[in-house]
């Protein structure tokens, strides 16, 4: 199991587009949040949003394990973390045909997504990679 340092970056530029977030931008997003659990308890996307919250409200280590909890169930539900990848990378692409950038706060966190689920691959491997160096 994937486990973070203290102070990592795993969040860095991930979610809530390019603006300053304000006050507001944080209320909003927990209602987002709200609202998923509401509708699906069980709904992947709640520790989406609420990493996305708790970023914005300058609490890195508990949004990284949000994300973290994102990518574990994304890998569950997708059956695979390329088969996830693949899944927001179609999203984005219908993003960008209908002429959404990184100005747009979807987009951006789609890419966010994204981004999150490679950097999760990557130290899940370079786990791995640890673990068979000990043997």
């Amino acid at each position: 199991m994937v486990v973070l340092p203290k102070n990592s970056n795993f969040s860095r530029g991930v979610g809530g587009g390019k603006k300053s977030w304000t006050i507001q931008h944080l209320t909003q997003q927990w209602a987002v949040h709200a609202a998923i659990v509401a509708t699906d308890p069980n709904d992947l996307e709640r520790h989406y949003a609420a990493g996305l919250a708790l970023q914005m409200a300058g609490q890195s280590d508990n949004a990284d394990e949000e994300y973290l909890s994102f990518c574990r169930e994304a890998e569950r539900y997708h059956v695979t973390l390329g088969e996830a990848v693949k899944y927001y990378g179609e999203i984005k692409d219908g993003m960008e045909k209908e002429g959404l950038t990184e100005e747009d706060v979807e987009y951006h966190n789609i890419c966010g997504r994204i981004k999150l689920l490679q950097r999760y691959d990557k130290l899940k491997k370079d786990d791995k990679k640890i673990i068979n160096k000990m043997k």
